[in-house]
């Protein structure tokens, strides 16, 4: 991370790093978070204040809590753990979903960022497990999608179904054939049922998207195909009135989504409530690569992607050299 440019602060190595910025994307303030090592921030929530939760990797699992003026207030560790997601629940608090060593890990925190309980699994047969995604249901449970590695190395896409408290409902794996390399990235809540979408990286070349309804039964399974010379990635998955948005990244040069920007490039894909794809797919991005990972809805009815490039032509200008944060703004 630089301390030039945008960023100011840095503690030497790689920070977290946090931005506001208006809905026409000016900034408004911006912060470093971490020590003089190799410091991360994974996701961040909104809290009531107007201020943000932030959860990294910095030598375990940090919970950082900034104002609405982008000052640090106070930070909360917890040890052997890594935090993937972070979202607000239903009753004013926090959930953060992540792994320990081998197992998914699963938090809860009150609305102070107190613990109220936490969780772990692993999949029988499984040697390591993961968890990079989180979504409360509509029947007060959570979601966690993430990915399960068999004692044979070959990787599946794992989702899990805990209730209110935290005690398991149940798990599923989602295998492509011959498995080894299935992973999902994002979930969501589907709206009234229970039940969820996941979506992720699908027999190492596919983009997966699949209902699961609130029993963990597949309801349906939709492959976006890809090619051997890349593949597609679903990183972030939201619902809407008309069904889901998904982005991520495809590198691709045939298939459903073709990287046509040069390099990898972001992808916007729209599905109805069956998960039919509706129009066509949007590539965003330059020469180098360009990469969408959380998705979110705004006050005005259109949509923000968040993720990184390496661009500076195309659709992309302004880069500071390396890797950037890279914000898109759009709507239908």
């Amino acid at each position: 991370m630089g301390n030039d440019g945008n960023v100011t602060g840095n503690h030497g190595g790689q920070d977290g790093w946090v931005v506001k910025t208006s809905l026409d994307g000016t900034l408004i303030w911006q912060v470093a978070i971490g020590g003089a090592s190799g410091d991360q921030a994974n996701a961040v929530a909104a809290t009531p204040d107007g201020g943000c939760l932030v959860a990294g990797s910095f030598a375990g699992a940090v919970i950082t809590k900034i104002s609405a003026s982008g000052t640090i207030e106070w930070t909360k560790t917890w040890e052997g753990v890594v935090p993937y997601a972070l979202i607000n629940t239903a009753d004013g608090g926090f959930a953060i979903a992540g792994r320990t060593t081998d197992k998914v890990w699963l938090l809860k925190l009150d609305n102070t960022a107190n613990t109220e309980w936490q969780t772990t699994y692993l999949f029988e047969g499984a040697k390591s497990d993961v968890a990079y995604s989180l979504a409360q249901s509509s029947d007060g449970g959570y979601v966690i999608a993430g990915r399960t590695l068999s004692i044979d190395n070959k990787a599946s896409i794992c989702v899990v179904k805990v209730n209110g408290i935290g005690t398991l409902g149940w798990a599923k794996r989602i295998s492509s054939t011959g498995g080894g390399g299935d992973v999902a990235f994002g979930v969501t809540a589907s709206a009234g049922d229970g039940g969820c979408v996941v979506t992720g990286y699908f027999g190492a070349f596919g983009l997966l998207a699949a209902k699961l309804d609130i029993d963990g039964n597949i309801l349906w399974q939709k492959i976006f195909e890809g090619s051997t010379s890349g593949g597609h990635q679903g990183r972030a998955i939201l619902s809407t009135a008309q069904g889901y948005i998904i982005t991520g990244q495809t590198s691709s040069k045939n298939g459903d989504i073709i990287a046509s920007k040069g390099g990898m490039d972001m992808f916007i894909l729209r599905l109805d409530t069956d998960g039919n794809q509706i129009g066509s797919s949007h590539v965003l991005g330059g020469k180098n690569n360009d990469i969408g990972k959380s998705l979110i809805p705004t006050p005005d009815g259109a949509y923000i992607v968040a993720g990184e490039t390496r661009s500076n032509n195309g659709d992309v200008s302004g880069n500071h050299g390396g890797s950037d944060m890279w914000m898109v703004k759009f709507n239908f």
